[in-house]
């Protein structure tokens, strides 16, 4: 029975994919170009389970941007209607979530948070034609590049290189590295030793649902290592920051940009002070210089966000805001249809609120690793380290 059941959700998958394949450019609203009815722009995202405070953020985004943009006229004078499907913080679940989005006929796709589901569903969107432009972080939906996905979230070689570049400067090139177990996770340990600019002394793993990291913990900061650098996201990231604590380490504890949101600072609360992250220019816009076209999106957002929700944006915010402005900066210069639009993204530079987003064929990342700033944290609000500010000019 469980067999019968795989089966015909794979024949339902694969028959939704081929609908979509040839009803692109069929005159449907959303897809297929034609002047009349809302813009439909899709959006998968976790807004249940274990990271649906991070599919929160990203709803509360979108739905702020639709507000706005159709309170101004639309988008080329055609109102926009974003539809939501929920990955249930599950990959298995984004493929149903993306069989249930085709049918809606987008002319592109906002992707997931979670970076399994993105590499979960980076194929099956090849093959439907809709472009997808995520908010995961993780290098494998891009490498090797496809023709649909692109990413809005800072990449980790983008951030692992300019981590390296920032503890090579201060001194700390030995560093032992604690991952998670997922494609994130596993994602940064690769990129740092692929880049091969810091030595990897000792490294530990750790399940997504891990409790306590005493263990791991202790045994890297005795591992002669100058840093210890977590590459991981969500609860884990507090509970390493408090156990860390207690363990009364001396080695620095440096973070991913999964760390860089308050939702992570808060409830470290005094156990985040001085630790190192990588981050977004978001977070620090305050010591952003104005020449930078981010900055002034990012003040207005952040106003808007606060005003909105009574509470502040976060990196998931910005993330979000990336994603959006590639894809409405793609359909205001080549309408709908769901090729145009891949090709404008690739094409067409869009300010974001990590920095501008320059595709290419061979390159859809985006963002650069100039374009991650280093900050420290200081009693619950991030501050950009002398690094950055150099490097920003």
């Amino acid at each position: 029975m469980g067999m019968t059941r795989r089966i015909v959700a794979a024949v339902g998958l694969s028959g939704a994919l081929a609908v979509a394949a040839c009803g692109q450019g069929d005159g449907a609203s959303g897809s297929g170009g034609a002047d009349q009815g809302p813009i439909v722009i899709g959006a998968i995202t976790s807004l249940s389970g274990q990271y649906s405070v991070l599919g929160g953020f990203a709803k509360n985004t979108l739905d702020l941007f639709v507000d706005q943009i159709n309170a101004a006229g639309g988008i080329n004078g055609r109102s926009v209607k974003i539809e939501y499907a929920d990955d249930q913080t599950n990959p298995t679940q984004a493929a149903i979530a993306l069989r249930q989005m085709i049918e809606k006929k987008p002319a592109a796709i906002v992707g997931p948070i979670l970076s399994s589901s993105c590499q979960a569903i980076a194929d099956k969107v090849e093959q439907a034609k809709i472009p997808m432009v995520t908010t995961c972080a993780t290098d494998s939906q891009v490498e090797p590049v496809r023709k649909y996905v692109f990413m809005a979230a800072l990449s980790t070689p983008a951030m692992t290189e300019q981590l390296g570049k920032y503890l090579t400067s201060v001194g700390k090139k030995r560093v032992a590295l604690l991952h998670d177990q997922g494609d994130f996770g596993t994602s940064g340990l690769k990129s740092i030793k692929a880049q091969g600019q810091l030595d990897i002394v000792k490294e530990a793993s750790f399940q997504l649902n891990s409790t306590t990291f005493v263990p791991q913990l202790s045994d890297l900061s005795r591992s002669g290592a100058d840093a210890i650098v977590v590459w991981g996201a969500g609860p884990p990231l507090v509970t390493i920051a408090k156990e860390y604590r207690q363990l009364g380490s001396k080695v620095p504890l440096v973070f991913s940009g999964a760390a860089a949101t308050p939702l992570f600072l808060k409830p470290a609360g005094d156990a985040a002070n001085g630790m190192i992250m990588a981050s977004s220019l978001a977070n620090v816009v305050d010591q952003v210089p104005s020449s930078n076209p981010s900055k002034a999106k990012v003040t207005e957002l952040a106003s808007a966000y606060q005003a909105r929700y009574g509470e502040p944006m976060s990196q998931f915010t910005a993330d979000t805001c990336g994603a959006w402005e590639v894809i409405k900066t793609a359909i205001e210069k080549a309408g709908t249809d769901p090729q145009k639009v891949r090709d404008a993204i690739e094409s067409t530079p869009a300010v974001g609120c990590h920095g501008t987003y320059k595709y290419s064929a061979d390159n859809h990342r985006g963002l650069a690793a100039s374009d991650v700033w280093i900050a420290v944290d200081h009693d619950g609000k991030l501050t950009a380290t002398d690094f950055s500010v150099a490097a920003a000019g």
